[in-house]
């Protein structure tokens, strides 16, 4: 029996994938420092995740992963994943223990977590890619552990008259008192605008999804796990100035406002997102869509002669489900999509059904979809043989 088949499974045919019909996963080589023993994805297999630089998305000018801390001439060194080289320091966050980085971060990657009692993370040159910017995203991820009054999640500095620090153009952070709340500040041209919006929901243990976003001919916005929940009254028009330090999950008793808690996955753009970009940023900790590149077998066959074959992890509360389309007429238009097929863990075949039209040319849809943000599922590889 002659076996035809067409297989999605090495980093060019993920990088194949058009970027507009994919979002909130990722195909990178990663290496998570947990407590000095390493675990690995890999550019071969797709995950939920946040790629290196703007593949499905638009290019940030940092990325702190907070995966893993490199001890680097005697400075605990934070890299910057964007390509970019806008490397931080870490600051009494060690790379083992509660200090450290430990799985169990968004989508199964390290995350590092503060203390409340001076840790920080420091960028080394903020200046070079804030000051003069108008316009600015901040992404993060955030998982509260204690009932502290106020806490930063992360603060910029300005020097006064004097030389002096003093609060910076841009800052969030998180309140108990009154109920709960979350304060976004921004100046630009010495400027300040502030939003503040009512948070009840300030339970320590659960991870949620912060953003503030502006440019200087739309408010100052605050979103919350996807969707905005505050904007300012009035603009801040200009650009932002003055910046000398940002520091994440504490101000090294600067204004005594440090966080206890974890923090992952840090973004700065140097643009303001869209509602929806934001959505995707939020959406990888539930769901996450790749769509493959077409290809051809040897000759147009229909559903009932096809199988997949599939390899996948599939942790509990995660799933993946593949639709095989068909382009009949080999004009770009994919018009058949099979019955969804809801992929078990480890490597498995199955039928191919509702695809009564032959073709040869095919592409795969893959959603990768999880109820805990901690995990994803990982898909290793596709294949579509017809006999």
């Amino acid at each position: 029996m002659t076996v035809d088949s067409a297989t999605w499974s090495t980093t060019a045919d993920w990088d194949a994938a058009p970027a507009d019909l994919s979002a909130s996963v990722v195909h990178e080589d990663l290496v998570i420092d947990t407590d000095g023993d390493d675990t690995s994805k890999l550019s071969d297999q797709v995950y939920l995740g946040y790629p290196t630089t703007g593949r499905w998305d638009r290019d940030p000018v940092v990325y702190y992963r907070f995966d893993r801390i490199i001890s680097n001439g005697g400075e605990q060194e934070v890299e910057d994943a964007s390509g970019n080289d806008h490397d931080a320091v870490a600051r009494y966050v060690d790379a083992d223990g509660a200090e450290g980085t430990e799985v169990g971060g968004i989508a199964g990657t390290g995350s590092f977590a503060f203390d409340g009692a001076g840790d920080y993370v420091f960028s080394k040159d903020p200046a070079s890619y804030l000051n003069g910017e108008d316009a600015i995203t901040v992404s993060m991820w955030v998982k509260p552990l204690s009932s502290a009054s106020e806490e930063s999640l992360f603060f910029e500095t300005g020097a006064d008259d004097e030389g002096d620090d003093e609060p910076g153009p841009i800052s969030l952070t998180r309140d108990k008192k009154g109920g709960g709340s979350l304060r976004g500040d921004l100046s630009a041209n010495k400027t300040t605008k502030g939003v503040s919006v009512a948070d009840g929901d300030q339970r320590s243990g659960r991870w949620r999804h912060l953003v503030i976003a502006w440019s200087d001919t739309d408010p100052l916005e605050l979103h919350l796990n996807g969707r905005q929940i505050a904007s300012s009254n009035k603009e801040a028009r200009g650009v932002i100035s003055n910046v000398t330090d940002f520091r994440i999950g504490g101000d090294d008793d600067l204004f005594g406002r440090d966080f206890t808690g974890k923090i992952d996955a840090v973004r700065i753009y140097d643009e303001e997102l869209t509602d929806e970009e934001i959505d995707d940023l939020y959406n990888v900790s539930n769901r996450g869509v790749l769509v493959t590149a077409g290809k051809n077998l040897s000759s147009a066959v229909t559903g009932d002669d096809l199988q997949l074959e599939t390899a996948a992890a599939v942790p509990s509360g995660t799933a993946v489900t593949v639709y095989v389309e068909t382009d009949p007429d080999g004009d770009g238009v994919y018009e058949g999509t099979s019955s969804a097929i809801r992929l078990d863990d480890g490597t498995n075949v199955y039928d191919v059904q509702d695809l009564p039209t032959a073709s040869e040319r095919f592409r795969v849809r893959m959603v990768l979809e999880t109820t805990d943000p901690t995990k994803t599922p990982i898909v290793g590889g596709v294949r579509l043989d017809s006999s």
